[in-house]
């Protein structure tokens, strides 16, 4: 029973990948979306970026007006 279990889930999973696998060929093949109206989000790291900026700046400012 356990090995017929596995079985049916290994052969579940390499349909799924081959589904996969099509879809990304398919999708390869067409042409890119034309530019959305609505920018795309940043990613976490541009917003680490510019919150350590902020920080730097505001620290700053703190250490050259109340020394």
């Amino acid at each position: 029973m356990e090995l017929h279990l596995a079985d049916q889930a290994e052969q579940r999973e390499d349909k799924a990948i081959a589904a996969h696998m099509v879809a990304v060929n398919a999708s390869l093949g067409k042409p890119s979306k034309p530019s959305q109206a609505r920018p795309e989000p940043m990613p976490y790291r541009m917003h680490i970026a510019v919150a350590f900026a902020s920080m730097a700046s505001a620290l700053f400012s703190l250490y050259w007006w109340y020394p």
